[in-house]
């Protein structure tokens, strides 16, 4: 078997050189592997789409999400000031300054609002606007149970992920969001399968990553939950499915069957 959690040749920002050094291991992987596994249907289409039409042979193609590895009680804990926590780094296209646009019309259409924005283990890794001083705070970095907490104990989740040529992006932190039963502001491509997943699980609200507008309607959407000490209903069968053991058992049980079927 073989579990690719990206793409290879049909990466797209990978250099020339390298694509035909990873099409020769790519061909051999196909021609192979009997049970071929990644993290989103889009990557695992992409997989799919490269075995020649004239091949003897096809693998078993399957997705196997990536996951969270904890468990934390839903009861929702509502804060004195409304608090957002963004966790990870900032780099290449992947910043909040749209996020921060729409925060600031958020706060001057709403200037009582009592908002504090936690950015976890960004650092110094960008320039907080001078508007925002008082309001936005990041931090360096910390360790995983450490950053678990600051999740689980605020009111909302961002998530940030600009549009790209390759779809399939889920983010890792989007499992570990959605164990912690938050809600989630995505700032993501409403098309890819992290929009697509907050949907289904109910866990928040997805605007596109240039679109200040739509941020700012799903801050304030967030903001009156907040406010009214309400809470959505999330789709917690989907949110317990995402927990790797499941995840695990999927691709264990995939294994056998996959042995037992080349062996018989």
């Amino acid at each position: 078997m073989a579990d690719c959690r990206d793409e290879i040749t049909q990466n797209p920002t990978i250099a020339k050189g390298l694509r035909k050094l990873y099409l020769k291991a790519e061909r051999q992987m196909l021609m192979y592997a009997d049970l071929i596994t990644t993290v989103s249907n889009p990557i695992l289409q992409g997989f799919s789409e490269s075995v020649p039409p004239d091949s003897s042979h096809r693998p078993l193609f399957a997705e196997i999400r990536n996951g969270y590895d904890f468990d934390i009680a839903t009861t929702a804990q509502k804060n004195d000031v409304f608090t957002i926590t963004y966790t990870g780094t900032f780099y290449a296209n992947i910043k909040p300054y749209t996020f921060f646009k729409a925060l600031r019309i958020f706060l001057e259409d709403k200037p009582d609002a009592n908002v504090r924005v936690n950015l976890v283990g960004v650092g110094n890794s960008i320039i907080i606007p001078e508007y925002l001083t008082n309001v936005v705070f990041p931090s360096a970095k910390i360790s995983h149970e450490k950053t678990l907490f600051e999740m689980q104990k605020s009111d909302c989740l961002l998530l940030i992920l600009p549009k790209q040529k390759r779809k399939g992006v889920y983010s890792g932190k989007l499992f570990e969001y959605l164990g912690c039963h938050k809600h989630i502001l995505a700032v993501v491509d409403p098309e890819d399968v992290a929009a697509q997943l907050i949907k289904q699980c109910n866990a928040g609200y997805v605007a596109d990553f240039d679109d200040i507008n739509a941020i700012k309607q799903g801050l304030e959407a967030i903001y009156a939950l907040w406010l009214n000490n309400q809470h959505l209903e999330m789709n917690e069968q989907l949110i317990q499915a995402h927990h790797r053991k499941k995840q695990v058992k999927k691709l264990n049980d995939l294994i056998l069957s996959t042995f037992y079927m080349h062996n018989t």
